[in-house]
């Protein structure tokens, strides 16, 4: 998976099947530890802020990932395809 770093607005060319992009970022949490939250009024500590009317879905523990969305609609749809990853990963384990 390729991730871009910028506030860039298009999404990024994915990379080949199986191949990551190991030059950003990671932050580690276990999942049940994650505080969920969907908000409108956000403001990190940079100053940057979600768009007039967008929505950021913010997940964190000691630090805040952002994903931000139109409305949430945006969100759920990425929600479903969490699950589909997810259920993806389970028939591959179930097949090997």
């Amino acid at each position: 998976m390729r991730v871009s770093t910028s506030r860039n607005r298009e999404s990024p060319e994915p990379l080949p099947e199986g191949e990551r992009d190991m030059s950003v970022r990671t932050e580690w949490a276990q999942a049940g530890s994650l505080q969920i939250e969907v908000t409108r009024d956000f403001e990190d500590a940079h100053g940057s802020t979600i768009d007039p009317c967008g929505v950021a879905l913010l997940l964190g523990t000691n630090s805040v990932f952002a994903v931000e969305a139109s409305d949430v609609d945006e969100l759920l749809t990425l929600a479903a395809r969490i699950t589909a990853a997810c259920e993806a990963f389970n028939r591959a384990q179930v097949a090997s």
